[in-house]
């Protein structure tokens, strides 16, 4: 990770809710698009390996996609890289508001390798929510 973005990561990684909040919408939205890219490709990663991170990881992901829409195709990889049976219910969950057509191939590679009950319910938690049912 270039030295610029070292910090910005840090604290989109952060379990500290300030540190994070430290990173303004603003902040990301003003980032080239470049250096959007890589920051999504590292987050990715970090997440991938480091499953515990998820839940501060995802959230810091789809801020950059709703603020650089150009990074939404990359943020869609990198959860789908994330493996099904590492994936948390809550991180499920987090997909329900967002745009179905963008991140529906996210929510089918989950659910093409998860056989947990939990996250089975949380996968139709958003279904029902995208199909009009749910709210």
């Amino acid at each position: 990770l270039p030295e610029r973005l070292r910090d910005l990561a840090v604290a989109l990684t952060s379990s500290l809710k300030l540190d994070r909040a430290g990173v303004t919408d603003e902040t990301l939205k003003l980032l080239p698009e470049g250096d959007a890219q890589i920051l999504v490709r590292h987050l990715g990663r970090r997440t991938r390996d480091q499953p515990m991170l998820q839940k501060f990881t995802v959230e810091s992901l789809l801020r950059l996609a709703a603020q650089q829409s150009t990074t939404q195709p990359d943020v869609v990889a990198a959860l789908k890289g994330i493996p099904a049976a590492n994936v948390e219910p809550a991180t499920i969950i987090k997909l329900r508001p967002l745009d179905r057509t963008v991140y529906r191939p996210v929510l089918d590679t989950w659910k093409a390798g998860a056989d947990d009950q939990q996250l089975q319910a949380s996968m139709g938690v958003v279904e029902r929510a995208w199909s009009g049912d749910g709210n």
